[in-house]
C-alpha cells in the first residue's frame, strides 16, 4: 500500500512539473509542496483508520500532524522546498495547516507558498 502511495504522488508532482514555464523554480516548488501535501494526506488516513470511514473514526488531532506520529506510514516524510528542512505545520512558504472538523470527522490540510499563499487545499469528509 506505501508504495503505491508513494507512486501516486510522485506522478501528481510529475503531471504538476510537466506544465512548468517561465516560472519554472517557483512551479518545481509548488509541485512538490502539492506531492507533500498528498503524502501527509495518505498518512493522515492511514492514521485514521480511513479505508473504512462506516466506523466513525475521528481523524487525528492536530497536534499529531508532523513527522514523528505519522512518518510509520510513509517512506519518506516531505521536505518543505523552500528551507530543505521536513513539513511542518505553519503558514510559511512550504507550511502546511491541518484544521480538524466538528467531531472529527472531517479535516483541512493546507499547503503555503511564497507570500503566505494557498497553494494546495484537501478537505476530507
Amino acid at each position: 500500500m506505501k508504495r503505491f502511495l508513494i507512486l501516486a504522488v510522485a506522478a501528481v508532482a510529475a503531471l504538476a512539473l510537466s506544465g512548468c514555464g517561465s516560472h519554472e523554480r517557483d512551479a518545481s516548488k509548488e509541485a512538490a509542496l502539492i506531492a507533500g501535501i498528498h503524502a501527509i494526506q495518505a498518512a493522515v488516513f492511514l492514521e485514521a483508520g480511513a479505508f473504512d470511514r462506516t466506523r466513525g473514526d475521528p481523524y487525528p488531532d492536530p497536534s499529531g500532524v508532523a513527522e514523528p506520529t505519522l512518518r510509520k506510514h510513509l517512506d519518506y516524510w516531505p521536505t518543505n522546498p523552500y528551507t530543505n528542512e521536513p513539513m511542518v505545520q505553519g503558514t510559511g512558504p512550504g507550511d502546511f495547516t491541518y484544521t480538524l472538523g466538528t467531531g472529527g470527522t472531517s479535516y483541512r490540510l493546507v499547503g503555503y507558498g511564497e507570500g503566505g499563499r494557498v497553494v494546495v487545499t484537501v478537505n476530507a469528509p
